[in-house]
């Protein structure tokens, strides 16, 4: 199976069935938004999910807080900015606020995690350097460009130029960027457990669930799935009369 192109910065895994399948077009920006609410991304991106009125997405939601949710694949095309032309080009954020109401102010914490994101992703996806140009020219662009809306908001708005000298920093090597606390993934870690398929689909859990490192109730204990949790899962493996879910998440 193919291995899918994420950032190692992702703390959930809320995914949605609102985009348009796989980009038209390589990518070759970043659409920053903000999402007029002090929300954690998973919060965010649970109200793409499980909201039918809402038609719209993000391929990435960060938190007031600075976690991360990751809601449409990279690859997929996601409903952001009311432009198929912008989204099929480029990697959609929305960003949580500190404050509401205006300025609409957004947390260090939080433009850390996106300058780190975007770093990264500039790096791979062979883009050389971060730019607010003020158009579509440079690497961020606005959501203000593609709709008549107030988003990004004053705040943001006017930090995407220094948004983009910190990432350039990052590529520059000036200042190396943390290494990312990856999201939880399970192993297999009993010789009895065995592959059984490669499928990818969502599992919603009805009940609290105990994750485990094995297929066994002696394995160690390594989160919770809550319920009304949703996990995309690639790998089943059985042993020791139990089916074993292999997914990336928040464990």
């Amino acid at each position: 199976m193919k291995k899918m192109s994420r950032s190692p910065y992702i703390d959930n895994v809320v995914l949605t069935k609102k985009h348009s399948g796989k980009r038209t077009h390589k990518v070759q920006a970043f659409v920053i938004h903000h999402m007029a609410a002090k929300w954690t991304g998973k919060r965010c991106a649970e109200y793409f999910r499980d909201t039918p009125s809402r038609q719209a997405s993000a391929n990435y939601c960060i938190g007031y807080d600075g976690d991360v949710a990751l809601n449409v694949e990279e690859g997929n095309r996601a409903w952001t900015s009311s432009s198929a032309w912008a989204d099929n080009r480029a990697i959609t954020y929305e960003l949580g606020n500190s404050k509401t109401g205006h300025p609409w102010e957004v947390s260090d914490k939080t433009l850390n995690k996106l300058i780190k994101m975007l770093a990264e992703q500039h790096k791979r996806y062979g883009i050389k350097k971060a730019s607010y140009t003020g158009d579509t020219s440079g690497t961020l662009w606005r959501h203000d460009w593609f709709a008549s809306t107030n988003c990004p908001g004053p705040y943001l708005g006017g930090k995407l130029s220094y948004i983009a000298n910190e990432v350039n920093k990052i590529l520059n090597g000036k200042e190396s960027a943390p290494a990312p606390s990856k999201p939880t993934q399970s192993k297999p870690a009993s010789n009895n457990a065995k592959l059984i398929k490669n499928e990818e689909a969502y599992f919603l859990a009805t009940s609290n669930i105990k994750v485990r490192n094995a297929p066994s109730t002696k394995a160690t204990h390594t989160g919770t799935l809550k319920k009304g949790d949703s996990i995309h899962y690639y790998k089943v493996y059985e042993g020791n009369g139990y089916r074993w879910l292999q997914y990336v998440g928040n464990s």
